[in-house]
């Protein structure tokens, strides 16, 4: 549903601010997060 397109527009808020280690890291949690 519509309920998590907030979230989802502030996560790449941030993700847009991040340098590519940055955003390795993230990658790297989100993918521990969905095992």
């Amino acid at each position: 549903g519509q309920g998590g397109a907030p979230k989802l527009r502030q996560l790449t808020g941030l993700a847009r601010k991040m340098d590519e280690d940055q955003l390795d890291a993230l990658v790297k949690v989100a993918q521990v997060l969905l095992r």
